[in-house]
């Protein structure tokens, strides 16, 4: 024998074909409606902004297969040290250097400079480097320090830590391969 409970069950309403996804679609309309877009414009303003990457980015991205190679392809050009802040140092105070210390280098090769600004950190150096023709930044090389090789980020920055410093540094491209002389670190 069954005991009642006091409760009467209620049959639930038949739901309509599409009532799971009804209230998103709900909550779209309204979006839309607020907004004061028509549907077709908004469809058309974010896929332009997917479809349509910078320039800049475009020319960081065609870079990535250099990373995979040895060279970059072309000539091969020679560079120089333009500027070393530590030249005019004297070799006792540079040979310990202590956290903080700062090192700018600019290294050049016909109109392409290649601004090096190093940081020594506890246990290594944090590089921060920008490539320029002029006062323009370019974009279009991919930075060879040591063994690594980096792509530039948004900016034209190129960005890494190392517990070594670099001794060989060169810029690789398509169309030509920069090769810097080497740096001294003591």
């Amino acid at each position: 024998m069954k005991k009642s409970t006091g409760y009467k069950s209620k049959k639930k309403p038949a739901r309509k074909k599409n009532s799971k996804s009804r209230p998103i679609n709900d909550i779209i309309e309204r979006l839309e409606k607020r907004m004061d877009f028509p549907e077709e414009q908004n469809e058309k303003s974010a896929v332009r902004s997917i479809e349509a990457p910078s320039e800049k980015a475009l020319k960081r991205y065609a870079l990535i297969p250099l990373c995979h190679r040895l060279t970059g392809g072309g000539e091969t050009l020679y560079g120089k040290v333009a500027y070393d802040s530590w030249a005019h140092g004297a070799p006792v105070a540079l040979r310990d250097t202590t956290d903080g210390f700062i090192r700018r280098l600019q290294l050049k090769a016909g109109k392409i400079s290649l601004e090096i600004v190093a940081e020594r950190r506890h246990n290594s150096w944090e590089f921060v480097a920008r490539v320029y023709t002029g006062e323009k930044v370019l974009h279009d090389f991919v930075l060879k320090v040591g063994r690594d090789k980096l792509l530039p980020s948004s900016g034209g920055f190129y960005q890494w830590s190392s517990s070594k410093v670099p001794a060989t540094v060169k810029l690789l491209s398509y169309e030509q391969d920069i090769v810097f002389d080497k740096l001294s670190w003591r």
